[in-house]
Parts: C-alpha cells; structure tokens; sequence
C-alpha cells in the first residue's frame, strides 16, 4: 500500500487529526506532502534517492490498535510507525511496539509448538511477550543513553539542526 493509499483510507474513515514524524496534525496536509513528495520523486526518477522512494512506495500498511490506526513503513530488517491517529506520537510509537511485540511472541510460541515442546503454545507465547518488552525496553534505554533523543526539547532543538 502507499503512503497516499493509507492517509486517504484513514481520511475515508473520518480521521482529520494525525501524529507523526513531521509534527502536523491535520491529515489533509500529510496528504499534500505525500502526494508532492510522490511527484518530485516521479520527475526525477533517475536521481538514486528518488528511485528509491519510488521502489519503495508500496512498503507502507495499516495497523489497528487499541482503537487506534497506524500507518506503518516497512523497511528492509525492520518496521516502523510513521503516522497514527494518536494525541502524541509517543503513544503511537508504543503501541507499535507493543504491536510488533506480539507479533513476534506469537512466531516464536508457533515455532516452539511445532519444534515438539512439553509447554502448551499459552506459556510459550507468556514467556516470549515478557522476554520482548525487556529486550525492547533496554534497547530503547540504550538508545536514549547514547543519543539523548527523550530529552526534553531535544525534539525542536534537533528539528531546527536538519
């Protein structure tokens, strides 16, 4: 699905209002940005980066949550929240995380099942669920630590450096 595909099945469920990564709520605006992003990359194609986001338009896919909707970016080993109906983008991000968490919880309980395992698929799933959000928990700990992206401010104080 592309970005403009998913803004506009959101739109079409009565969404107006949006968090996300460039900071602006209103969804008619992300629409705009997609679409012009859409066709400067079209135009120039041959330039590496924009044949890039042409190849990769279709890496984008909805996500509901908690009574929420996520459009989520899939890149080459891992995905993304990008945009979601949310109040704070933080919320969004952990939600998805808990999204993917489960997702992943429920591969592994599947493989263990069927590896022929004493425990019943409930357990495994328990114990993978509890392993993953610590995993994630201290990845995101370690992340913060070296780059001291929750900060405060850092958000616009970064924002302004790019």
């Amino acid at each position: 699905m592309t970005l403009i595909e998913a803004l506009k099945t959101l739109k079409s469920k009565g969404i107006t209002k949006l968090s996300g990564m460039i900071g602006e709520s209103d969804i008619d605006k992300y629409i705009d940005n997609a679409v012009q992003s859409h066709e400067i990359s079209a135009k120039l194609a041959h330039i590496p980066c924009h044949k890039y986001h042409l190849d990769h338009e279709d890496d984008h896919y909805i996500v509901e949550t908690n009574g929420h909707f996520i459009i989520a970016t899939h890149y080459d080993n891992f995905d993304m929240a990008t945009y979601g109906n949310y109040d704070t983008k933080e919320e969004m991000y952990a939600d998805f995380d808990e999204y993917i968490i489960m997702k992943q919880a429920e591969a592994i309980a599947d493989q263990k099942v069927k590896a022929g395992n004493d425990f019943p698929r409930a357990v495994w799933l328990a114990i993978a669920i509890n392993e993953l959000r610590h995993a994630y928990a201290a990845a995101n700990a370690a992340f913060e630590r070296e780059y001291g992206c929750c900060d405060p401010g850092r958000d616009e104080e970064m924002a302004g450096k790019i």
